[in-house]
């Protein structure tokens, strides 16, 4: 196995002197032996700042190569708190996506990835065998499942339409929906699917922690592994060529966006970035629509102030255009929304909340930040 490794320079976005240079040392290396069946590449991050940027889930999908000797490849990519898809790991092989494979992938990611806290860090997938077996092998824990492959693969093994039930069960944090739709939804599937107990069965029957808003431990927006899939589409532009070519491109694509994040970190006067700001403005509009009651000292009940009856939906929707997001995008978030209006007495803290999920780095639940806003700012009398 040959392995590259290349800096990420602190101060200097990656240019193309420094892609000759890569380009150049590839060659050298390549040149001396015969293309080998493994090659594994990521980057070194000198800045321990950097991965404090990233949502504390990762993404892990292979895809097929069609090119004359490497038939697989595996990536491991970050999504930053602004929602950009970082590429950190690559490693392409000569055989098919399989365990042995997809383990040593991890565990070299692992060691050569520096700074980056495995312990928090969840790890999501599709429903590949190889790569689910291979997260828990490594990090000791199930993966965290995408949700858009989940729901296809649902479609594949049940009758009528799931969607309604399907999107329910995974963006509802109303106990009593989410058992509701669990139950439709399961009564779908063929009684073939059922008596086999198939792993889309099995994941919906028990394994909802991997999957939906209310019980998985992260990840409040993270929902899909279609940032690593677009980048692996983009990968076909990259393939013209010869093994080094191919190399070099990934490996400037990788040091680039690790090297703009690492340019405006460094900035004297660091900016908020647009979607930053737009996110924040969300969560405080969200808030807003909360009354906040003393139940004992440290301890609030919060609950959807109907006398206002503000419009949470519609003003979710206003934020989301704002940042480009589709109508779709939105709309599947319906479920979610509702049950911010519908589930009363949210018991709250400064810095939890006895409904939503664990706060995800910068995303707050709306009712711990009413919470902190009535304890902030003077209030109505």
């Amino acid at each position: 196995m040959w392995k590259l490794s290349s800096n990420v320079n602190e101060d200097i976005p990656f240019n193309e002197e420094e892609s000759k240079d890569l380009l150049e040392e590839l060659t050298v290396a390549l040149g001396k032996t015969d293309i080998p069946d493994t090659l594994f590449f990521c980057p070194d991050i000198g800045d321990p700042r950097l991965p404090e940027k990233f949502l504390n889930v990762m993404f892990l999908d292979g895809t097929f190569l069609a090119s004359p000797h490497f038939k697989t490849c595996l990536t491991l990519a970050a999504i930053t708190t602004d929602h950009r898809t970082v590429p950190l790991a690559h490693m392409f092989h000569t055989g098919g996506e399989n365990v042995a494979h997809a383990t040593a992938f991890l565990a070299l990611t692992k060691i050569h990835l520096k700074h980056v806290n495995w312990e928090s860090t969840s790890i999501m997938a599709d429903q590949s065998i190889a790569l689910e077996t291979a997260i828990k092998c490594i990090f000791k824990t199930q993966s965290l499942t995408c949700g858009l492959h989940l729901f296809k693969n649902v479609v594949k093994h049940t009758e009528g339409k799931p969607y309604s039930h399907f999107n329910t069960l995974c963006q509802t944090l109303d106990k009593q929906k989410q058992e509701d739709a669990q139950k439709a939804l399961l009564d779908m599937f063929y009684p073939k699917s059922k008596n086999g107990r198939t792993p889309t069965y099995k994941k919906i029957e028990s394994e909802l922690a991997r999957f939906t808003r209310l019980n998985k431990p992260c990840g409040f927006e993270a929902q899909t592994t279609n940032g690593v899939e677009q980048l692996h589409s983009s990968m076909r532009y990259m393939k013209q060529g010869n093994v080094v070519n191919f190399v070099t491109h990934l490996s400037v694509l990788q040091l680039h966006a690790l090297n703009k994040l690492q340019t405006e970190n460094c900035r004297d006067h660091p900016k908020f970035t647009f979607y930053a700001e737009t996110i924040l403005s969300l969560q405080l509009a969200l808030a807003t629509a909360f009354k906040v009651e003393l139940k004992s000292p440290g301890v609030y009940n919060v609950s959807y102030d109907k006398d206002r009856n503000y419009p949470i939906v519609k003003v979710y929707a206003q934020y989301m255009k704002k940042l480009g997001r589709r109508k779709s995008f939105w709309r599947s978030r319906r479920e979610y929304l509702d049950s911010l209006i519908t589930c009363t007495a949210v018991e709250v803290t400064e810095v939890s909340c006895s409904l939503c999920p664990a706060a995800v780095d910068y995303m707050r639940c709306p009712h711990v930040v009413a919470v902190r806003g009535l304890l902030s700012f003077p209030v109505e009398r």
